[in-house]
C-alpha cells in the first residue's frame, strides 16, 4: 500500500508540474500578478505531494536554505534601523511569507518524472491565447481591459504577463524539441516576440531576445554561451553601477541617444546611487527606494526624474541601497549559483535553464522590483520547469510522453 501510494503521489506530482506550466502559460499571461499565486501555492502543493512520494518529511537542499535564511537575516540586519520602519516592517512581513514557501521548490531532485501526455496541448493553448490578445493589442486594449479589470489601464496591464512569459516559454521551447516539434516552437517564439513589441512593454520584447540569444548560442557554442553569461552577470550587477555616475559626469549628452523610459532609468540609477550613500553599512532598509529623495550633483541634468521612483528597476542596485553590500553580494553569489550548476545538467535541460537564466536576469536587472511576489514565483517556477528534465533517464523512461 504504501509503494502504491508513492507511485500515486509522484503521478499526481506530475498532474500538477504540468497544470502550473499551462496555468503560467495561459492565465499568467494575461494576468501576471496571478504568477504569485501559481508560485506560492503551488511550492506547497509539490511539496505535499513529495512527502507522500517519500513517506517522510523532505528536507529543504542546502543551498536553498542557505541562501534562504542567509537572505532573512540580511532583511532583518537592514531593518534594525531603517529609514522608514513602517514601511520595512510591512514590506518584511510580505517577504517572509513569500520566500518560505518558494523555497519548498527547491528541496530534493525532480527525478524520472515524465511530463504528461496532455501536456503536447499546451503551446496550442498558448497560440490561442496569443491570437487573442492580437486584436487587444493593435486597439490598443479596447477590447479585453474593460471586462477583465473593470477599468481602463490601456496595454501597460499586460506588461508584467508578458514579461514573464518571456522566460517561462523557453523550457516549453525545449519541451517541443524534444518531442520533434521544432518548428511549432520557432512559431510560438515568433508569436509571443509579435504581441510583446506591440505591447507597451519594452522589457518583455528585450527579455525575449536575451532569453533566444543565449538559447541558440547554449545549442551551437555552449562554452561561449558560458562566458556570455558570466559577462551578463558582470554587466548588470556592476559595470552599470559604475557606469551610470561616469555618464552623468562626462557624458550626459549620450543618454538623449537612447529611449525615455531608459534614459529615465539611468537618471534613478544615479540618484540612488547617491542616496546609499547616507547607509552605507546595512542599507536603508527593505522598499526604502520609493521615498529616496532625488539628490545628486547631476540632479541638474535631468530630464525624467522629477520625483521619487517607486524602485530602483535594478536588482543588484536595490539589493546594495536597501540591504547593504551583503544584499549585493548575496545577489551575486545566487545567480553565480544557478548559472554555475546550469553548466553540469544535460544538453537538452541546460539551453532552457540558460534561456530563463539571462531573461529573468535580463527582467530583474531593468523592470520589476525585486520584492514583487510574482516575480519571485516565476524565478522558482522557471527553475522548476526548466530543472524537470534534467536527470539523464533511460530510454524506456523517456522524459517526454508521446
Amino acid at each position: 500500500m504504501r509503494g502504491l501510494a508513492a507511485l500515486q503521489a509522484q503521478q499526481w506530482r506530475e498532474q500538477v508540474c504540468a497544470a502550473l506550466l499551462l496555468l503560467s502559460l495561459s492565465f499568467g499571461m494575461v494576468m501576471g500578478g496571478i504568477m504569485a499565486l501559481f508560485g506560492i501555492a503551488g511550492a506547497l502543493v509539490l511539496y505535499a505531494l513529495a512527502v507522500c512520494q517519500q513517506q517522510r518529511l523532505v528536507p529543504v537542499t542546502r543551498p536553498a536554505a542557505i541562501f534562504g535564511v542567509a537572505f532573512l537575516l540580511l532583511v532583518l540586519l537592514a531593518d534594525i534601523a531603517p529609514v522608514s520602519p513602517t514601511r520595512s516592517w510591512a514590506m518584511t512581513g510580505r517577504l517572509a511569507s513569500m520566500v518560505l514557501p518558494l523555497m519548498l521548490l527547491f528541496h530534493a531532485d525532480f527525478g524520472r518524472y515524465v511530463w504528461p501526455r496532455w501536456v503536447r496541448q499546451v503551446p496550442w493553448v498558448m497560440l490561442a491565447v496569443l491570437a487573442l490578445l492580437l486584436p487587444e493589442m493593435l486597439s490598443n486594449g479596447q477590447l479585453l481591459l474593460p471586462w477583465l479589470h473593470g477599468k481602463d489601464e490601456r496595454l501597460i496591464y499586460y506588461n508584467r504577463g508578458l514579461s514573464y512569459a518571456a522566460v517561462l516559454v523557453w523550457p516549453l521551447v525545449g519541451l517541443l524539441r524534444a518531442q520533434g516539434r521544432g518548428r511549432l516552437a520557432l512559431l510560438l517564439v515568433g508569436a509571443l516576440l509579435v504581441i510583446a513589441w506591440l505591447s507597451s512593454s519594452r522589457g518583455a520584447p528585450l527579455a525575449l531576445a536575451v532569453g533566444g540569444g543565449f538559447y541558440l548560442l547554449a545549442g551551437r557554442w555552449p562554452k561561449l554561451a558560458a562566458a556570455g553569461g558570466w559577462l551578463l552577470l558582470a554587466v548588470v550587477a556592476g559595470g552599470i553601477l559604475l557606469l551610470t555616475p561616469w555618464l552623468f559626469a562626462a557624458h550626459s549628452g549620450w543618454l538623449g541617444h537612447i529611449p525615455p523610459s531608459w534614459h529615465h532609468r539611468f537618471e534613478i540609477w544615479d540618484y540612488m546611487l547617491q542616496g546609499r550613500r547616507s547607509c552605507p553599512f546595512v542599507g536603508c532598509g527593505v522598499d526604502a527606494a520609493g521615498i529616496m529623495p532625488v539628490q545628486s550633483p547631476h540632479q541638474a541634468l535631468y530630464v525624467y526624474a522629477t520625483g521619487p521612483a517607486a524602485h530602483p528597476h535594478q536588482m543588484f542596485l536595490q539589493l546594495l541601497l536597501e540591504l547593504g553590500a551583503g544584499g549585493w553580494l548575496w545577489g551575486v553569489a545566487l545567480c553565480a549559483f544557478a548559472w554555475h550548476g546550469l553548466q553540469n545538467w544535460p544538453a537538452a535541460a541546460r539551453r532552457g535553464g540558460m534561456a530563463c537564466w539571462a531573461a529573468l536576469l535580463t527582467l530583474a536587472c531593468g523592470a520589476f522590483s525585486l520584492w514583487t511576489d510574482s516575480f519571485w514565483a516565476v524565478a522558482a517556477l522557471a527553475w522548476l520547469f526548466a530543472a524537470y528534465g534534467k536527470e539523464k533517464v533511460n530510454e524506456t523512461d523517456r522524459l517526454i510522453a508521446t
